[in-house]
C-alpha cells in the first residue's frame, strides 16, 4: 500500500529552486521528488534535534573536515521574491511538522521552508542525495568564535 501523500504549499527563494533543480537534473530525479527527499530527510533530522533552532545549530560530520555550524534563514538575504512549490509529504511528516510549527509558533510554511533551505545546505555539504541519506545531523560541540 502507498502511504498517503499530503501537499505542503512554501515559498522558495529562485537561486534555492534553481539549485534543487540542478540537483535534480545531475541526478536524474525530479525537482518534486528532490523537495520531497529533503523535506522528510530533514523533518527526521528536525525530529532528533527537538528544534528549528537547534536544528540551526547542526550539522553534517564529515570525514575530511569538522562540522559547520549550519545558518538557514527563511528570508533571503538578498529579498529575492519567493516562488511557490507544493511537495508531497508522507502523512506522518506533514503532521509532525504541522505540530512542530504549532509549538514553535509558526504556519507551517514557515517550517517547511526553513527545513528544505537547512537540507539543502546539508545537500551541498554531502554532493548527492544518495550520500545524504547516510548522515544524521549532530550538534556543533565547539563553541563558535
Amino acid at each position: 500500500m502507498v502511504p498517503k501523500r499530503f501537499q505542503i504549499s512554501l515559498g522558495i527563494r529562485p537561486t534555492l529552486r534553481n539549485e534543487l533543480e540542478e540537483m535534480a537534473q545531475r541526478e536524474n530525479h525530479t525537482l518534486g521528488y528532490v523537495a520531497t527527499l529533503l523535506l522528510e530527510w530533514g523533518y527526521k533530522q528536525l525530529k532528533m534535534a527537538g528544534a528549528t533552532e537547534r536544528l540551526r545549530q547542526c550539522g553534517i560530520p564529515l570525514a575530511d573536515k569538522e562540522a559547520q555550524p549550519i545558518r538557514a534563514t527563511v528570508k533571503s538575504p538578498t529579498d529575492e521574491p519567493k516562488r511557490p512549490m507544493s511537495p508531497g509529504v508522507r502523512e506522518d511528516v506533514w503532521k509532525g511538522m504541522k505540530e512542530l510549527a504549532v509549538g514553535e509558533d509558526k504556519n507551517l510554511a514557515q517550517v517547511a521552508e526553513l527545513v528544505l533551505e537547512w537540507s539543502m545546505l546539508q545537500l551541498r555539504a554531502t554532493g548527492s542525495t544518495d550520500r545524504l541519506l547516510k548522515h544524521q545531523v549532530r550538534p556543533i560541540s565547539r563553541q563558535i568564535r
